[in-house]
């Protein structure tokens, strides 16, 4: 039965009952099947009004075009603007599957709404209390919670662009996968790619992170403006890449190798690179502190049992400044009261102890050897020539005159940070 060109088809129904009052309509009863445009209906029963409303009751299904496919809907409403359904309802599409208790499609907008939401496709499912749907992409707000890839993450609001293999979680996001787990404003997901805005999170048991974003891709983790602790390390800095296991820090930072053994380490500078053992690296315009020893160097190479600081690096311990153009320093390795075993600076090298303003104690010489020992003793060698100027000073503390002295050779000894004595070789003046 068909009422004409642009209205509701007939296309089934056991019983027709045609009513003029209060206004026309036709009551559709029995296995009702009616068709508008390119959308269908079926329904125990369906009330057509006019030309293009329609009301159905009872085991709706419908259709919208070739995409959308709905059942199990207690009542639905239809006009040539919007079809609204409520009830137990499965919504099928390209998309996906969708279930909730109300539905709602635009024709003329082309948008969708459902209530209550559980969305399946994929990998992926998503719960919601609202959902929004407009060409590829679905809009899920209020109490979400997400199922993918063996994570589970709940947040305020997620986008999802199925071209794109797109989905952004915002407002209240936490993601938790296994052991790990992130919290932030917002976290971006692509298919090869994760953006982490204003987040922190826990990775690994070991790995704690406070970040303005933090960008992974494949085994490459980036973050900036960032305050990381991984095992013994404290880290604070704009920039740091963790690759493969190895950490690079750049543009600004600092860092804090917390030991229970000894002196921790404080790192800082522009630049770091540390492989995953935290025992090699290259710190670039960096300090390094440990205890009551201290270093910089535009570059300082930190190896197993070395450290190089080139060119022209400096060394401070107890009161003494010492700098040359290379400076290698030994590392001890068994005795956890000695953090150096030995140290070497070669070409310009100067030994530099500030007394005031004005008096320094120095010796330059272009090769300086000095060895650290147990007994809180310290043996300086250095050679090819030597000059030194050392101020004498009275039991106050006052200056009373001054030493200078040049030789080819000296050897000093230092015990609790006092010169016990000092030979000069070759002597040629003083």
């Amino acid at each position: 039965m068909l009422y004409g060109q642009r209205i509701i088809h007939i296309e089934n129904a056991e019983q027709v009952i045609i009513l003029d009052k209060p206004y026309r309509s036709r009551v559709l009863k029995g296995n009702v099947h009616v068709r508008h445009k390119k959308t269908h209906l079926w329904a125990d029963s369906i009330i057509i009004f006019g030309k293009d409303s329609a009301i159905a009751i009872g085991n709706v299904r419908f259709s919208i075009g070739d995409t959308i496919h709905g059942r199990n809907a207690h009542w639905l409403k239809y006009d040539r603007k919007k079809l609204i359904a409520s009830g137990n309802i499965t919504v099928a599409s390209s998309k996906g599957i969708i279930q909730g208790n109300y539905f709602i499609y635009d024709f003329k907008e082309q948008y969708a709404i459902a209530t209550n939401v559980f969305w399946n496709a994929d990998s992926i499912r998503v719960y919601a209390r609202k959902l929004v749907g407009t060409g590829n992409v679905l809009t899920f707000i209020d109490s979400v919670v997400v199922h993918k890839d063996g994570s589970v993450s709940t947040c305020d609001s997620l986008i999802v662009n199925r071209n794109k293999q797109e989905y952004i979680f915002s407002g209240n996001v936490v993601a938790v996968q296994g052991t790990d787990s992130i919290r932030a404003d917002k976290i971006i997901v692509l298919s090869q790619k994760q953006y982490v805005y204003n987040g922190y999170g826990r990775q690994a048991e070991s790995l704690l992170w406070v970040a303005d974003t933090l960008v992974v891709e494949g085994d490459t983790q980036n973050l900036t403006n960032a305050i990381i602790k991984k095992d013994s390390l404290i880290l604070a800095g704009r920039d740091f890449v963790f690759a493969n296991g190895d950490i690079i820090l750049q543009d600004t930072f600092s860092l804090l190798i917390c030991s229970t053994h000894g002196d921790s380490i404080e790192i800082s500078g522009k630049s770091l690179r540390l492989d995953s053992l935290q025992k090699t690296g290259v710190l670039i315009r960096g300090t390094i502190k440990q205890g009551k020893y201290s270093m910089w160097a535009d570059s300082i190479y930190m190896l197993d049992s070395l450290v190089i600081l080139k060119p022209d690096g400096w060394i401070a311990f107890n009161e003494w400044f010492l700098t040359g153009h290379e400076v290698i320093i030994f590392k001890a390795d068994t005795n956890a009261n000695k953090q150096f075993d030995s140290l070497i600076a070669e070409g310009n090298a100067w030994m530099l102890q500030p007394l005031d303003t004005v008096h320094i104690n120095q010796l330059s010489t272009s090769r300086i050897l000095i060895s650290f020992h147990n007994e809180d003793s310290v043996t300086i060698m250095a050679c090819c020539p030597v000059k030194t100027v050392f101020y004498n000073r009275n039991d106050k503390g006052e200056i009373t005159g001054v030493n200078y002295t040049e030789g080819n050779r000296l050897f000093a000894l230092f015990i609790d940070d006092s010169l016990q004595n000092i030979v000069m070789y070759s002597n040629l003046s003083g």
